[in-house]
């Protein structure tokens, strides 16, 4: 055994990994084994810990650590890359939505005797419960009143003598119409949830058959056209004198929708002698007088054509005479819808 300050300069100490570990100890003449007995075993290390600290951009890559060594914060430096070369043109996106677009625009609406609604338009805004939208730009689709669901009545079976408002509606993808008694919550069919009115229609008074109304809708106004019920006549009434209201738009609900803002009237006038006729029209039997529309003195027949804002539930028209008598036929023409 030697001591440890007696060990000669070119003497090697070699320790082995064994337990217990050996050490053997070379001299340039000789080699002694000394067994040395292992220590006790070390308490468990604390676990390290990585994280992501700042992330920046500078002239070259460097990564370093801004926390300890057992509790590491990695800051990185990233180079910038060379510029890409250019990708290939993607897919066409979304229509655009102009802003300020109503509901619908350019709508034109043909309603036909058989119940078959034939609808196109330029731009439909539809929304949902929510707010969500749809934008559809030059469509084109069908209705019927005497189909069911999409593309038909929301509920029930129609009857006569009834106004039915007329929408556009989708289920996210698929555009439809839909006829509803409702002129703001139509029962929308299942998957449907995206709708935005566009009109109305209305049915005869028959009830056998029971018919739509023919009807033309440009835009916001819609007029009755092309058989006996153009226009829908409202009544007559013959007056005398120089003091009498006549013919009455009274309950014009009958004949004009609950969104409409004016109508647009046909009256006719009949003298039964030379006489002098002034015609007005009011909004009550006794109310103020408004726009003298006709000022004549011969005898004639004549039509005229009015377009009202209504503002309540009866319109008049006025006809005086000076003499004679004066036949006054009040009908409706069609009307201009708030859309």
């Amino acid at each position: 055994m030697y001591p440890l300050g007696l060990l000669m300069s070119d003497t090697q100490v070699i320790v082995s990994e064994d337990s217990p570990a050996s050490v053997v100890i070379e001299e340039p003449q000789a080699a002694q084994v000394i067994t040395v007995a292992g220590g006790p075993k070390g308490d468990k290390g604390a676990a390290a810990t990585i994280a992501i600290g700042t992330v920046s951009q500078g002239s070259s890559p460097q990564v370093t650590n801004s926390g300890t060594p057992t509790a590491a914060i990695l800051d990185f430096v990233l180079q910038k890359g060379d510029k890409g070369d250019k990708g290939d043109t993607g897919a066409t996106g979304p229509s655009v939505v102009p802003i300020g677009l109503p509901g619908v625009k350019g709508q034109r609406i043909q309603a036909a005797k058989s119940g078959s609604i034939s609808i196109t338009f330029d731009q439909a805004l539809l929304t949902n419960t929510v707010g969500n939208a749809l934008f559809f730009r030059n469509g084109s689709l069908t209705a019927n009143l005497l189909s069911s669901g999409a593309g038909g009545l929301d509920t029930g079976t129609s009857t006569s003598g009834t106004f039915y408002s007329l929408w556009l509606i989708s289920n996210g993808t698929l555009l439809s119409a839909l006829l509803s008694l409702s002129a703001n919550s139509p029962t929308l069919p299942t998957g449907y949830t995206y709708a935005v009115r566009i009109g109305w229609v209305c049915t005869n008074l028959s009830t056998s058959p029971i018919q739509l109304l023919s009807t033309i809708q440009q835009g916001s106004v819609c007029t009755f056209i092309g058989d006996a019920t153009d226009p829908e006549w409202l009544n007559s009434a013959t007056s005398e004198g120089m003091t009498s209201i006549t013919a009455a738009l009274s309950q014009h609900s009958l004949k004009i929708p609950s969104t409409a803002k004016s109508v647009n009237l046909q009256v006719n006038a009949t003298t039964s002698a030379a006489t002098f006729v002034i015609m007005q029209w009011a909004y009550s039997a006794t109310g103020a007088l408004h726009n003298t529309f006709w000022d004549v003195e011969h005898n004639a027949t004549v039509a005229f054509y009015l377009e009202i804002p209504i503002v309540a539930s009866s319109i008049y028209v006025l006809g005086r005479c000076t003499a004679g008598s004066v036949l006054v036929s009040l009908g409706v023409r069609g009307w201009d819808d708030n859309l």
